[in-house]
């Protein structure tokens, strides 16, 4: 049904709808197209997918999945992002099958990692990490490429951030779900992007930027939490955040 809904919003074309709304003397344009309305959707019905799958499990032990379909949702919703920027057929195909393999992998490690005791636990913690922080990349790029508007940009980085934190603090702390570290990280995540958005830099260095951010306050919550060291702590982070500022200013 996910690829179905890709497909039918490839084939059809339905004109956007655009509407202007005055806030504080500010006016601000609303544009909703075919594009948006089927990440909306493709992200509900992957949740409601991964809810079914996921809601017998034995070790959920009678408690929620929410949790475990939050990353499945975002991925479905971002992995369509590129397949309507796709410049001809034969890439959006390709586009459509790497994503749809996304999907199922995203599925898959999500079912795996609910087991802590499960062998092949550590490796779909780390896969699952890799991609939370690879979706805050082709999100942050496709939102500057395509010249969004701050108002929608903030809150669109910030959620994200929120997400991916909550779910990766979640794999490697393995101790609930840390609701309070997630949202300050997501909005210190989104005082960057206010910060970044009108600077003179490419969008490969904004993304940049705001990827090592979103790294970097996760490792520090988590090496705090662990009670490492605070002075390793705040080396490690520092070290991590420079190397993306040079390679940054470097792709500028």
């Amino acid at each position: 049904m996910i690829l179905l809904a890709y497909v039918l919003a490839f084939f059809m074309r339905i004109p956007s709808w655009e509407s202007d709304i005055t806030f504080l003397g500010v006016t601000l344009t609303l544009r909703i197209n075919m594009n948006t309305v089927v990440a909306l959707i493709v992200a509900f019905v992957t949740a409601a997918g991964a809810d079914w799958l996921y809601h017998d499990h034995p070790r959920l032990e009678g408690k929620s999945s929410l949790p475990h379909w939050l990353l499945p949702a975002l991925t479905a919703m971002v992995g369509g992002l590129p397949l309507s920027q796709a410049p001809n057929s034969w890439i959006w195909w390709i586009g459509l099958a790497i994503g749809g393999s996304l999907i199922i992998l995203v599925l898959v490690g999500e079912y795996i990692s609910i087991d802590p005791e499960d062998t092949r636990q550590p490796l779909a913690a780390a896969g699952l990490t890799a991609l939370a922080y690879v979706l805050n990349l082709v999100l942050a790029t496709m939102l500057r490429f395509s010249g969004t508007r701050l108002y929608l940009v903030i809150p669109a980085l910030t959620l994200a951030a929120g997400l991916t934190a909550l779910r990766v603090l979640n794999l490697r702390i393995r101790s609930g779900w840390l609701v309070y570290e997630a949202g300050l990280i997501a909005i210190l995540v989104g005082q960057l992007v206010a910060g970044l958005y009108y600077l003179p830099l490419s969008a490969l260095s904004f993304c940049i930027l705001v990827l090592a951010a979103d790294f970097s306050l996760v490792s520090i919550f988590v090496n705090l939490i662990e009670e490492k060291p605070l002075r390793r702590v705040i080396l490690t982070t520092l070290t991590i955040f420079m190397i993306a500022v040079i390679v940054a200013l470097w792709t500028s």
